[in-house]
Formats: C-alpha cells, structure tokens, sequence
C-alpha cells in the first residue's frame, strides 16, 4: 500500500450518452448521467516522482506519473 495521498480532489460531471427508444433502431433519444471523480495525488518526497490515479465511479482509470515530490 502506498498509505494516505497528499492530495484528493472530488467533483462530479455529466457525461451524455445515447439510447435506442421503444425498440426502433433509428430512434435515439440523447440523455446523461453524473460520474463522480476523485483524484489521488502521492507525493513520496523529493527523490521518488508523484503519482496520480484518477478514478470515475470507484473504477482506476489512469495513472500518472508526475515530476518529482517534495
């Protein structure tokens, strides 16, 4: 484990998205859904680089590597 991050930023954003109404493929009716996002920020000192790890929805979807701690 790397412990507690220095940093966690939160916010939520609307993504949009498309489905198919009442079965008709020509049919789509446009609509969104709120993710929520947080992003840990790890700062392991001034010689180790920082890491940032992005999740949406509690899923990681990218890591970082950032310049060097402090």
């Amino acid at each position: 484990m790397c412990g507690d991050p220095a940093q966690v930023d939160h916010k939520s954003v609307f993504k949009g998205i498309a489905t198919a109404v009442g079965g008709q493929q020509n049919s789509v009716a446009n609509a969104s859904v709120e993710i929520q996002i947080e992003v840990w920020t790890y700062n392991f000192g001034p010689n180790k680089l920082m890491q940032r790890i992005r999740f949406e929805d509690g899923v990681i979807v990218r890591i970082e590597s950032l310049g060097y701690g402090y």
